[in-house]
């Protein structure tokens, strides 16, 4: 069983791996301003958003997140490609060939980005609040920004689908910044509150 990358099933797929890329995108900038902060935060606000991120909801869904791209990456294994050298665009739906071609493509930073490191760190609640443990969780938790490189290739996959598509994931993409953007004023003001 090989999947053909034009068809109807590969394209409704990845526009659901799209869309996880972007929960993924609003959930990692907020697993790392907000790590470790319950402890400075006086505003109700601010500790609403922190036990959002203890609910078995938020480690529902992110473990949802995670089972897919480990899917996505399996079936990479299995979708049938277009070198790009060969002028018929003919599609190469060899097992073998697939898996080598995914192989030396695109896995290596699809698996940086689906391996969950921050569950694998032993991190007791007392080093919770050591600055140096937050910030090895910080960047362990960054660790995740590879998912992030799949916009592209989908991107350039569904681009053909629609303009309405084009102004949607521009408007996608503008609010995925201006949350990053929130998220690392969060852990500056962070920093700054922890040094003074």
């Amino acid at each position: 069983w090989i999947m053909n990358p034009a068809s109807v099933q590969k394209q409704t797929w990845d526009t659901w791996v799209l869309l996880l890329v972007f929960v993924s995108g609003f959930m990692i900038p907020l697993d790392v301003a907000f790590y470790g902060t319950s402890a400075l935060c006086d505003d109700r606000h601010y500790q609403t958003l922190l036990e959002c991120k203890k609910t078995l909801i938020w480690k529902a869904i992110s473990f949802m997140v995670d089972f897919l791209f480990w899917c996505d990456l399996l079936l990479g294994f299995r979708t049938a490609y277009m070198p790009a050298h060969v002028r018929e665009r003919a599609i190469i739906a060899c097992p073998k060939a697939c898996a080598w071609n995914y192989l030396t493509t695109w896995f290596v930073l699809d698996l940086m980005g689906t391996i969950p490191f921050e569950d694998y760190a032993m991190v007791d609640e007392a080093a919770k609040d050591r600055a140096e443990d937050q910030a090895g969780m910080r960047v362990l938790k960054l660790l995740k920004l590879p998912r992030l490189f799949r916009t592209g290739r989908l991107f350039k996959k569904l681009d053909d689908l629609s303009p309405f598509f084009r102004i949607v994931s521009l408007l996608a993409v503008v609010t995925l910044f201006t949350h990053w953007v929130a998220s690392a004023w969060f852990l500056l003001g962070t920093y700054q509150y922890v040094s003074s």
